[in-house]
């Protein structure tokens, strides 16, 4: 739950601080140091997640647990709902895998 949050955030934030380059093809070094700085979003849930009182145990087996939790949903969300929605999308047909 806190990834999801946590990455609610970060496209909240994108969509709403970013901006248009003058060129195409151009990087802004403006543009660069605000997603870099909302890339801090995660370290901030991180935190949260450590000082909060929802694991228990020794310190170890905390950082553990939520560093495990949020590898695995990274990993569903990033790769395994994209290739489930593209599966289920009316372009794709189960009748050509053999």
């Amino acid at each position: 739950l806190a990834y999801v949050v946590a990455q609610l955030a970060k496209m909240i934030l994108l969509a709403t601080f970013s901006f248009s380059t003058g060129a195409e093809g151009s990087t802004d070094w403006v543009q660069e140091l605000f997603k870099m700085a909302f890339s801090a979003v995660d370290a901030v849930a991180l935190y949260y997640l450590l000082k909060s009182s929802y694991i228990t145990g020794d310190k170890r087996v905390q950082v553990f647990s939520v560093g495990l939790g949020w590898a695995i949903a990274d990993s569903v969300f990033m790769r395994a709902v994209p290739l489930y929605i593209g599966a289920t999308s009316l372009e794709f047909s189960w009748t050509w895998l053999q």
